[in-house]
């Protein structure tokens, strides 16, 4: 299953998340083969917090994709994801080995 976690964005995907709470959910609850995720949600946590709190339960699928147009949060993320193991030829897609 293909996951967005957007608060403005609408990819063609099967499933969409409007907020952290609700991106979590879908996580926890079905079987997500590839992340597609924004860093700034108005909220206080950022995709960097779902990034970490996916980790720590063993929830970050093989494939996750940025989306996000701010710099300082695809860093963040991107650096995140190295950290765990994941690779990206482009800085967007990172993949799982």
């Amino acid at each position: 299953m293909e996951l967005l976690i957007d608060a403005t964005r609408t990819y063609s995907v099967d499933k969409v998340t409007r907020c952290v709470q609700q991106g979590k959910r879908a996580l926890r609850e079905m079987p997500v083969e590839t992340l597609y995720l924004d860093h700034h949600f108005g909220e206080r946590e950022t995709g960097s917090d779902i990034i970490r709190w996916a980790r720590e339960r063993h929830l970050l699928p093989k494939q996750v994709v940025l989306v996000t147009a701010s710099p300082r949060g695809r860093s963040d993320m991107a650096q995140l994801l190295r950290d765990a193991g994941y690779r990206s030829g482009d800085g967007i897609r990172y993949m799982k080995f």
